[in-house]
């Protein structure tokens, strides 16, 4: 499954559980936006959209928007290297939340 894929299924999944039509509008712009360049889409929402799918307990999820803000940003925003570092944790990956971390460092 592609991340992409991924992404979109986390979300079916949170509409489902949320079951309320008034929130399925931003889901449905939460898609659009985990599919659009990076060029496209601001660093500033795409941190946006990892801490409402780190929220809904979706820390995989999470973590690939994180990645993209962080392609577009640098390791030059801690802030978001740690919180990217974070959801890593939250979603056992050690090693690569070590590795953000020692690269925010650098």
């Amino acid at each position: 499954m592609s991340s992409c894929e991924e992404l979109r299924f986390s979300l079916t999944a949170i509409t489902t559980t949320t079951g309320s039509k008034a929130a399925m509008a931003p889901l449905r712009l939460m898609i659009a936006v985990s599919s659009a360049p990076n060029d496209i889409i601001s660093t500033s929402n795409r941190v946006r959209l990892g801490g409402i799918l780190r929220s809904a307990g979706r820390p995989k999820a999470a973590a690939i928007e994180y990645e993209r803000a962080m392609q577009t940003a640098g390791a030059a925003e801690p802030q978001l290297a740690t919180r990217l570092a974070a959801t890593y944790l939250e979603a056992g990956d050690i090693e690569s939340a070590r590795a953000t971390l020692e690269g925010a460092l650098a």
